[in-house]
């Protein structure tokens, strides 16, 4: 059985919003093991600083950060399943921002490999999986609908 580029986006945007479910509560939840770590994670809650007037704590910057990383996650999911439906009218229109859609996971992989774990790069690695073969599969759709070899 052959998945359509309809359904291999579709799947890649349900990996897509788990994953920015998984990141939003995950690092929400996250707590130091060791005293060091809860040291450092009181620190960061309980020193505050000024910028532009305001009054902020690193905690607040990490929490922000956080929210603001997920709700991009979020973004990229929508725009994946609205890939799948783009792939019935146009599917050559889902190469470019397929393309930057894998770029941006690559990079969100290397970025996890680096400074995180291999859970969330696992989860990057398979959406990449998935977008190519969806691309390569929309490309493949198109030249078989206009008769191409």
């Amino acid at each position: 059985m052959t998945l359509r580029p309809r359904m291999l986006f579709r799947i890649a945007a349900v990996i897509s919003a788990l994953y920015a479910a998984g990141h939003t509560f995950g690092f929400q939840a996250f707590r130091p093991p060791s005293a060091q770590g809860q040291a450092v994670f009181h620190a960061m809650n309980t020193v505050f600083f000024q910028v532009d007037g305001a009054r902020f704590s690193y905690g607040e910057f990490y929490l922000g950060f956080g929210l603001f990383v997920g709700a991009a996650l979020l973004l990229v999911a929508v725009l994946t399943w609205w890939l799948g439906n783009l792939s019935i009218r146009s599917p050559d229109e889902t190469v470019v921002p397929g393309a930057a859609i894998t770029a941006f996971h690559l990079m969100g992989m290397g970025l996890c490999l680096r400074f995180f774990s291999a859970a969330p790069a696992a989860f990057s690695a398979v959406i990449i999986l998935l977008m190519v073969v969806a691309i390569v599969s929309a490309r493949k759709t198109r030249q078989a609908a206009v008769g191409y070899k």
